[in-house]
């Protein structure tokens, strides 16, 4: 019986405040990881351009500067056999969601609720036939929570 006390102390003193700690450390994080992966998302599920495919897809969350903030950057490198105006002009004016933030944030954003692809072309692969590009969503989060990667 005694044995079972210590057994029950241990629990009630070590682990459940260790285990509530760590859940306090890791549901932000989760939290932020899934804004992350549905911001990604609006970029990855885009129709491509004809005669174009998809070499890498990545998504970063970091934190740049001061204050209570992260970067969501999700990227899709992308081969075509369209010109660079082609691709250019296919995604002109294509605008995806932006990482959601509540309304007291809006005033921070040119746009409140979409944001628009960047392009960048890596012209030393890319020739008359091929044009090697990567697609580029960023936005920044405000009311990142409690996520330590954020403060």
């Amino acid at each position: 019986m005694e044995r079972f006390r210590r057994i029950v102390v241990l629990i009630l003193v070590v682990i459940t405040p260790a285990a509530c700690c760590g859940f306090a450390v890791w549901l932000p994080i989760h939290l932020n990881n899934l804004r992350l992966k549905s911001f990604a998302a609006n970029l990855y599920h885009y129709p491509l351009p004809p005669d174009s495919s998809v070499l890498d897809q990545r998504a970063e969350l970091r934190k740049v500067g001061n204050g209570n903030n992260c970067f969501y950057e999700p990227q899709q490198s992308m081969i075509s056999a369209l010109p660079r105006e082609a691709i250019e002009q296919y995604y002109e004016d294509v605008m995806l969601p932006r990482v959601s933030f509540e309304t007291q944030w809006n005033a921070v954003y040119d746009s409140q609720t979409m944001t628009e692809i960047r392009l960048e072309f890596d012209e030393s692969q890319s020739n008359d036939t091929t044009s090697f590009f990567t697609l580029i969503l960023f936005d920044v989060g405000l009311d990142v929570t409690l996520d330590i990667r954020c403060h």
